[in-house]
């Protein structure tokens, strides 16, 4: 017990040191110079790596394995904080909050950015929290495999939005509202066409993937399955609404959102996890988000950021489903119909062609004559 003890608050007093420099790590971000952070941070995550293997490897301790961890945290966040400080001195210099207005501008602003990270938090840990409590070990060995697939999907979709993200603050000011909101519109299409290749491919690959990686005794059901991938197509598609709320500074407009979230995910998790498992604890993971946040952000988003009505939005989200059921059909038949053709990993390449195949076929098909179609294509290929 003490060792678990020791464990956490080493691994809390980790993840604080950030926390205590943010104040500098922001500077550059804000002036759109965060690949100085990142290169930083990429730089001491190897470093990192490399002294945790070495520690392991000689001594045979995760206490000195996280130890070393969180000293080169430190080290990292005053790297970071020196190359800050010579880049704006006269920032760093200016000191004096003692005026009454400024001070509260920055309360108020603090405020909502406090309760949308407090939120956000509750929320990422509400899953693995329920699993390990409610679902043993062994469930959260098969939970971890699954959403680390997801996982790796996702990343590759917020790599892409980051790409944008710098630039969308900037265009609300130099182009407008309807720049904007054109913007987002291509943006919302190419994620969710991104996606829905994803989730579809996850699909029909997870069995084979997890089969050939750990086992058939790790295979989750058709259910669970189906669940983990409207996990990775609900989330992928709030990842540019975020980044445009982000781009209009929406922060105050939504700041009990990702409370009331996370206290309704932890009510249905905490409900459907001892009943269902693993596919109760993705329900309300789901129920969480589709009761509150997947409607609420948009909404926003259009009457404060905007200025439209949702219903724009509203009706395009049928004709984007359409075209995921039929890229779902299509790909079903071609899977079906190829069975037996391949085995292991070639089987696996094939299946997501087949996704690929089918996703762009239906999407070129539907949306061909769209602005945002051909929008999407030109940003693609200058990301290339």
């Amino acid at each position: 017990k003490s060792f678990a003890i020791s464990v956490y608050l080493v691994s809390l007093c980790d993840m604080c040191i950030t926390y205590l420099f943010s104040h500098l790590r922001i500077l550059p971000v804000a002036d759109q110079k965060s690949y100085v952070v990142s290169l930083v941070s990429y730089v001491f995550f190897i470093v990192s790596r490399l002294a945790g293997l070495f520690v392991l490897a000689r001594t045979h301790s995760y206490m000195l394995y996280l130890v070393c961890g969180a000293l080169l945290g430190v080290v990292q966040e005053l790297t970071i904080g020196r190359r800050v400080k010579k880049m704006y001195p006269y920032l760093i210099a200016s000191r004096d909050f003692s005026k009454g207005e400024e001070r509260s501008e920055i309360i108020s602003r603090v405020r909502p950015l406090f309760f949308h990270k407090l939120g956000a938090i509750m929320c990422g840990s509400v899953d693995n929290m329920a699993v390990f409590v409610y679902l043993g070990l062994h469930a959260g060995a098969l939970y971890s495999k699954y959403i680390m697939l997801s996982g790796i999907c996702l990343t590759f979709i917020s790599i892409i939005c980051a790409s944008a993200s710098a630039s969308v603050g900037n265009l609300g000011v130099t182009s407008g509202r309807e720049r904007m909101y054109r913007v987002f519109s291509t943006a919302y299409f190419a994620v969710f066409a991104i996606a829905s290749f994803f989730a579809l491919s996850l699909f029909f690959t997870y069995p084979l993937i997890v089969e050939l990686w750990v086992g058939r005794d790790m295979v989750l059901s058709l259910g669970e399955t189906s669940l983990f991938c409207l996990f990775l197509l609900v989330f992928a598609l709030r990842k540019p609404v975020g980044i445009f709320l982000d781009g209009f500074g929406l922060f105050d407009r939504e700041q009990y959102k990702a409370l009331t979230e996370a206290l309704l995910t932890l009510a249905a998790t905490v409900l459907l996890a001892p009943r269902f498992g693993i596919a109760g604890v993705l329900a309300g993971q789901l129920l969480g988000t589709l009761c509150f946040s997947f409607w609420y952000e948009p909404y926003i988003l259009y009457k404060y950021g905007f200025q439209k009505e949702i219903t724009s939005f509203l009706l395009e989200l049928p004709k984007y489903l359409f075209s995921l059921i039929l890229s779902f059909v299509l790909s079903a038949i071609l899977c079906f119909c190829s069975e037996g053709l391949f085995d292991g990993i070639f089987n696996i390449l094939f299946r997501f062609s087949v996704c690929g195949f089918s996703t762009a076929s239906v999407y070129f098909i539907m949306f061909f004559d769209s602005e945002k179609f051909h929008e999407a294509l030109r940003y693609g290929r200058r990301m290339a």
